[in-house]
């Protein structure tokens, strides 16, 4: 649901920069609309290419987008389940020697 709103937000936000900009740029005259638009224009590559250089930099460390890593340490006797978003209870046999820990409420 959070990411559905964030995704309208910004479709929202992108049509009413367009409109905004097509409202400035009609009444500011065709030369001077074509002027401002080439400054536009350069600041949004200036920012792409920052944007691409922080990506490959990223991509080098190797670290994924979020900055999330999954990692298990120690000595794993059985079989390891991670899980994200769950919700209600997991049902099903616990490994061996395994301790089920839950809250009784949920």
């Amino acid at each position: 649901m959070a990411k559905r709103v964030l995704v309208w937000c910004a479709v929202v936000a992108g049509v009413g920069s367009v409109v905004a900009l097509g409202i400035v740029f009609a009444s500011a005259g065709l030369d001077r609309a074509d002027k401002m638009a080439s400054v536009f224009g350069a600041f949004i590559g200036i920012g792409g290419l920052a944007v691409a250089v922080h990506g490959l930099r990223v991509a080098r460390r190797g670290d994924d987008a979020a900055g999330f890593r999954n990692s298990i340490s120690g000595v794993v006797h059985g079989p390891v389940v991670q899980a994200r978003d769950v919700r209600g209870r997991i049902e099903g046999p616990a490994p061996e020697g395994a301790e089920r820990i839950w809250d009784e409420n949920s």
